[in-house]
């Protein structure tokens, strides 16, 4: 496994620099709640089963940019994250698995998501 530190600024340069339909396979948006941060994982596959993660920490007010534009099956874990943590990704809506006004459970800080 390729575990890569990303700055947020650069996750989508990073992403297309590797990026292949034909070598990667998408795989998931995971978030982990630090208490007073996240850190998130945006995780692919190769053809050969290598697993490339990257990665980085953030504070709770922060935007995450949508990958959306580069790999569309994304919205899907994209709004699980923002409904669960309650996490701001850019045109992403709540309320997919959770009524929007609901409090994002798996956020520490328990504020509304």
């Amino acid at each position: 496994m390729e575990k890569i530190e990303i700055k947020l600024e650069n996750l989508k340069e990073k992403i297309t620099s590797f990026y292949d339909v034909d070598m990667y396979r998408f795989v998931s948006v995971n978030a982990i709640d630090l208490i007073d941060s996240f850190e998130i994982h945006w995780v692919f596959i190769d053809k050969n089963y290598n697993f490339k993660v990257l990665y980085t920490i953030l504070s709770y007010d922060r935007v995450v940019p949508s990958i959306k534009d580069i790999v569309p099956s994304a919205f899907i874990s994209e709004m699980e994250i923002a409904d669960l943590f309650g996490i701001d990704i850019e045109d992403t809506q709540k309320g997919a698995f959770l009524e929007p006004d609901m409090v994002a459970p798996l956020r520490s800080k328990c504020e509304k998501a």
